[in-house]
């Protein structure tokens, strides 16, 4: 008799799904569950609506900059139901959407090849993940400060945006040693047999952060990115409102800096529980009350969920996609790339 062993596939989701039941834990036992429930009964529903066309529109700048860093040959509306499409299947628990993203937009609608190669647009989303970093950073400590009564907090914003000049002008450099760290990874590979699958993903991310040298692309996308974070804001703001009626624009930048942390950490599908935690956290570290804080962590939550997963079924149609053909296509990629 032969025992099954274990898919790796579900070995690599395991310490998601670990710090997720960690998260959750800890919500149940650290918050006033009580108090969550007469802040959700007391939300002003009217932050709904403005919500949804905050978002729409931040998508619609998200796929704006990925077209910019693609050099502007694929219509934009393509872009938009893709990006989409991709939410979807990370929201869903596939963590392969950026591969997706990859795969549809490097094919025309009748399966023939489109102007952009899945290898070029996922190095734009590679690019398009550092900007998100170095934003999230250049937020974080900009905010903090501010929120905090720091004697320096007033200086904070320049730090940051000082930083921010920094992260670029590293990423450009990053990019133009692109051959000299592929021959060091490469000598190395020699040494190390172990990390020569590393090779592939590591030319696709130097080849994203080559296209910060050319600056006709990566600058006006870099601005589309930062617009879009300022409308993701705006609508974590609004939300906020809902719960804290007094809160300030500076709260919504908090908040949303909770929910990049959040997303970015390993979970289970959706980042369910890590998300909340997250967001709650530095809430309660601006002193807002920790119970009403979740319960506007959750509200927001089940909102992006619900508005992107929308999103997303309406791109696959409209793209005449099937999740399950898309997922099969991605993980083929996914195989080849890595």
């Amino acid at each position: 008799m032969t025992v099954a062993k274990p898919r790796p596939s579900l070995l690599r989701l395991l310490p998601g799904f670990l710090i997720s039941a960690a998260a959750i834990a800890l919500l149940v036992f650290v918050v006033d569950w009580r108090k969550t429930v007469e802040a959700w009964s007391g939300a002003q529903l009217w932050v709904i609506a403005p919500a949804i066309v905050l978002m729409l529109c931040a998508m619609l700048t998200r796929a704006v900059a990925w077209r910019w860093l693609m050099g502007n040959v694929v219509p934009i509306r393509r872009c938009f139901w893709i990006l989409n499409i991709s939410y979807l299947i990370n929201n869903i628990g596939f963590r392969i959407g950026d591969v997706a993203r990859g795969y549809l937009i490097s094919r025309n609608k009748d399966g023939s090849p489109a102007p952009v190669t899945a290898g070029a647009a996922l190095s734009a989303v590679a690019l398009e993940r550092m900007f998100d970093l170095a934003f999230t950073c250049v937020l974080a400590l900009a905010i903090f400060p501010m929120i905090a009564g720091i004697e320096w907090g007033s200086r904070a914003l320049w730090t940051a945006l000082a930083t921010a000049a920094l992260v670029f002008f590293a990423l450009f450099l990053l990019g133009a040693s692109r051959g000299w760290i592929l021959r060091t990874a490469s000598v190395a590979a020699e040494k190390w047999p172990r990390i020569r699958p590393l090779l592939n993903p590591l030319d696709h991310f130097l080849n994203g952060l080559a296209q910060v040298r050319n600056l006709r692309r990566s600058v006006p996308a870099f601005f589309w990115i930062i617009l879009t974070m300022l409308l993701w804001a705006a609508e974590y703001w609004i939300v906020l409102r809902g719960f804290f009626p007094g809160a300030s624009v500076y709260w919504g930048l908090l908040s949303l800096v909770g929910g990049l942390i959040g997303v970015a950490l390993p979970s289970t599908p959706s980042s369910i529980g890590v998300f909340e935690v997250s967001v709650t956290s530095v809430l309660a570290l601006g002193s807002l009350d920790p119970s009403s804080a979740l319960a506007y962590a959750l509200a927001i939550h089940m909102l992006n969920i619900a508005v992107l997963s929308a999103l997303g079924i309406l791109g696959l149609l409209v793209e005449g996609q099937s999740l399950g053909s898309i997922l099969a296509a991605a993980r083929s990629d996914r195989k080849e790339i890595t």
